[in-house]
């Protein structure tokens, strides 16, 4: 397959599908064709050059699921610019350290926050154009010999600033050829062709960017933009599905859990969907079985992680198990290693590791991270897990988050799986704890379901009941909350510092 940019691939399907229908604004009624899309997005690459935006240059965004951020992402990257998405919900003082240790040249948001950002002038003086996101849709060029740079498919597209739930965040530096061939493997093993995706995932992760937007662009698909799903609810979304004719939803499983608490019981109409994809997070079995159950629209789960593009594994909805992760994409590798670095031998549990055309081209400033991290072009993830006979992947747990009790490695995704099975519980998790006489032990978080009472006493009976008794939690802690990342990640160190 020759390597081609993302100003190729707009091009491309903008030939190809022309007056096809391709982008649908849930919040504005708005429908883009691929030519009109294709066209507005070269368009503003253009105004970006004529703004002194150079091929190379960082230019950061901050702004919500709107048409102005693919502007922004799509007209940074077709003026051979390196796109630099931000979460929304970021604080003056992060924005501020993103675009200072990026060396952004532009940033681009609206009015109310680029009048914040004004105030931090003097410490990121690299940062000298700052670009109201309105103008964007209706910026006209001045030259008409203005030509965009050359790009090559290796050129650095985008970095995506990623804290995982480790620790400081980290720029990861992704080609055009990463995000392009990353998308076209999901497309491929989803068989995925003229289908609607609807995006309620926020555009500033990789996951509302490869699976949600460049996915449906690389087959002929389209999108239903909707606005960034909320924790708090997600009212009128089933019938958003049903009045645009959604074929696919890419959720994380907070989503499903959401979904699977809605009050009503009366079952909507969804004749149109195929199939949810899930990722971004660990999905347990009694979560996918209880959707599946209540919508009877079957969930595939995927695996995958910023410094992989996005996706590294998937199942389909004619290959699948559950709990797996899935089968690998065709054009990246996975394996299981040892701590020596060998290959693990099938069914035994060891560090996920993956080679291919989708690993990133490493930590932006940071060698010394990516050389800790990539190994003979092997990525090693952190995730522990083996494959099956079929070649499914499974996902044990984070090799940072390992319990080791009295020498023995306890895996706390074991016992969630366990606490998820008990009706009362809506979400957990599970984290080690000093322990002056095993080391470590266990610690359970836990949120209760609306209407439900448990006790601490009851719950551990529950959990001796169901696990053998070294595994069983020593404490159990109700909570409101569990703290997340934006991607749905449990942020399992607030809870260790916590405990």
């Amino acid at each position: 397959m020759n390597k081609i940019t993302i100003d190729s691939l707009l091009r491309i399907k903008s030939n190809e599908y022309s007056e096809r229908p391709f982008l649908f604004v849930q919040e504005s009624g708005e429908e883009y064709s691929y030519q009109e899309f294709d066209r507005l997005t070269e368009n503003t690459a253009r105004f970006f050059v004529e703004e002194g935006i150079a091929k190379g240059d960082k230019v950061g965004i901050l702004l919500s699921n709107t048409v102005e951020f693919l502007l922004a992402y799509l007209g940074a990257i077709r003026a051979g610019a390196i796109a630099i998405p931000m979460n929304p919900t970021l604080k003056e003082v992060e924005i501020h350290n993103l675009l200072r240790h990026s060396n952004a040249k532009a940033f681009v948001s609206e009015s109310g926050i680029l009048n914040s950002i004004r105030q931090f002038n003097s410490s990121i003086p690299k940062t000298n154009r700052l670009i109201q996101s309105s103008l964007l849709r209706t910026a006209r060029v001045k030259s008409v010999n203005l030509h965009l740079p050359e790009i090559t498919p290796d050129d650095p597209a985008i970095i995506l600033y990623t804290s995982g739930t480790t620790g400081e965040p980290k720029g990861v530096v992704l080609s055009h050829w990463n995000l392009v061939i990353n998308a076209m493997d999901i497309a491929n093993a989803l068989e995925f062709h003229d289908e609607r995706m609807m995006c309620i995932l926020p555009l500033h992760h990789t996951n509302g960017q490869v699976i949600n937007f460049l996915t449906p662009l690389s087959s002929g698909g389209s999108v239903l933009l909707s606005p960034a799903y909320n924790v708090l609810g997600l009212s009128g979304f089933w019938q958003n599905v049903i009045n645009y004719k959604v074929n696919v939803i890419d959720m994380v499983p907070t989503v499903l859990t959401i979904l699977n608490s809605l009050k009503t019981r009366e079952k909507p109409d969804l004749a149109s969907l195929k199939y949810v994809i899930c990722g971004a997070a660990p999905l347990t079995i009694e979560l996918q079985e209880q959707f599946e159950a209540r919508y009877q629209c079957p969930v595939v789960q995927e695996y995958g992680l910023t410094e992989a593009t996005c996706v590294s594994s998937i199942n389909s909805l004619k290959h699948r198990k559950l709990g797996s992760i899935g089968l690998s994409l065709r054009s990246n590798k996975v394996k299981i290693v040892r701590n020596d670095g060998s290959e693990s031998p099938q069914g035994e549990v060891g560090e996920i590791v993956i080679n291919g055309e989708n690993v990133m081209q490493g930590y932006y400033l940071r060698p010394d991270l990516t050389d800790e991290i990539i190994k003979d072009g092997w990525l090693y993830t952190g995730d522990m897990g083996e494959i099956d006979a079929d070649g499914f992947i499974f996902i044990v747990g984070r090799k940072k988050e390992i319990i080791i009790k009295g020498g023995e490695n306890i895996y706390p995704l074991d016992i969630e799986n366990i606490l998820y099975k008990h009706p009362a519980v809506s979400e957990c998790t599970v984290v080690g704890i000093d322990d002056k006489i095993y080391g470590e032990n266990i610690k359970a978080f836990i949120v209760l379901r609306d209407g439900y009472k448990t006790t601490t006493s009851e719950t551990l009976l529950f959990c001796r009941q169901n696990l053998p008794n070294f595994w069983c939690p020593v404490k159990i802690e109700f909570v409101d909350h569990i703290p997340r990342t934006a991607s749905g990640k449990v942020i399992k160190r607030t809870l260790v510092n916590k405990s």
